[in-house]
């Protein structure tokens, strides 16, 4: 799945914004890209492959910024391409990443492009830069212009954007995919995993659905469904000895018992639209793949038989089809 960092802070954050995307590297992903603000320009690298070459065009570009965002994509709409990697942009004024999945992208990007906006991706998350420069045009300011896209977008997204026009602030956005904010010292920083920014803080806030916050290297401010500023609790977690501890579990089996509901949140977070699975979270022509399946096998020993049991009842609970594990 997709990976998210962004970041306002009194030094540069280029180094530590590719270094977050490492730590999301075991999420699978196809490309890489960073969108680095500079005052009067943005600097905007994308590489296809791995974000080592990413970080290699980083090093002979050697960009510097206090306000930047960064991503590792896997694709869903549109093939893996340095092209279809973000952060996109909506003429070199605003720059967006995206997790998650637009729903009803077609007829956006169809209405976009009477507007005149010019698209140079296959990807469903574009268009979310070019709503974001319609509005901003219109006189909105970033917030606004948030919440009037988030009107128009149908599916699941976590969107962290920057404006060229503000060299301070970022805005971030969330519904059904994760994004939480981390609190640095002189720096804040958002992304949709705590590993990508474990290491420069312990002190996470969990965004909500609905939510859009304002970013800058001193300050956060966080907006609900309703557009009402709220406070959302700061939880102190310390990632490296979470995954490592038993805690306050007799012994680590306990532990995994009582971490299943958690699991299998993050595991459907951002994958689910309306009632339904979002198809193409797979990876791209799963949709027209799931179509040809005719038979489903579950091959397991030991306690995965167990579970692959219990999945085969359920599966044969919601559809025609008798299924056995063997």
């Amino acid at each position: 799945m997709c990976g998210i960092i962004a970041a306002a802070s009194t030094r540069n954050v280029g180094k530590l914004l590719v270094q977050g995307l490492h730590k999301m590297e075991y999420r699978g992903y196809d490309s890489a890209g960073i969108a680095l603000h500079q005052n009067e320009s943005i600097a905007h690298l994308r590489a296809l492959g791995k974000v080592q070459l990413l970080e290699d065009k980083m090093v002979a570009e050697k960009p510097k910024s206090k306000l930047g965002i960064a991503h590792t994509r896997w694709a869903t709409h549109g093939e893996p391409s340095e092209a279809n990697a973000h952060p996109h942009k909506s003429k070199d004024s605003v720059y967006i990443v995206h997790n998650g999945i637009i729903e009803n992208y077609v007829a956006l990007r169809e209405s976009l492009i009477n507007d005149g906006y010019e698209f140079a991706s296959q990807t469903d998350s574009e268009l979310i830069a070019h709503l974001l420069d319609l509005y901003l045009n219109q006189g909105n300011n970033m917030i606004d212009a948030m919440y009037l896209a988030k009107e128009k977008l149908d599916g699941a997204y976590a969107i962290a954007a920057i404006d060229i026009n503000d060299s301070e602030n970022l805005v971030v956005a969330r519904n059904k995919s994760p994004l939480l904010l981390g609190l640095g010292t002189d720096e804040i920083l958002a992304a949709s995993d705590p590993l990508a920014i474990g290491q420069l803080t312990n002190e996470f806030i969990f965004l909500e659905d609905g939510d859009v916050a304002e970013i800058s290297a001193e300050a956060y401010t966080i907006f609900d469904t309703n557009k009402q500023e709220v406070t959302r609790e700061i939880t102190t977690i310390d990632i490296s000895s979470q995954a490592t501890s038993k805690g306050d579990y007799r012994h680590y089996m306990e532990k995994e018992i009582y971490e299943q509901p958690q699991a299998i949140l993050n595991t459907i977070d951002g994958r689910i639209g309306g009632d339904d699975v979002l198809d193409n979270i797979f990876g791209l022509g799963s949709a027209e793949l799931f179509a040809q399946v005719e038979r489903i096998q579950i091959v397991a020993c030991g306690t995965s038989l167990h579970a692959g049991r219990v999945a085969a009842s359920w599966f044969s609970s919601i559809s025609e089809f008798t299924y056995m594990c063997l």
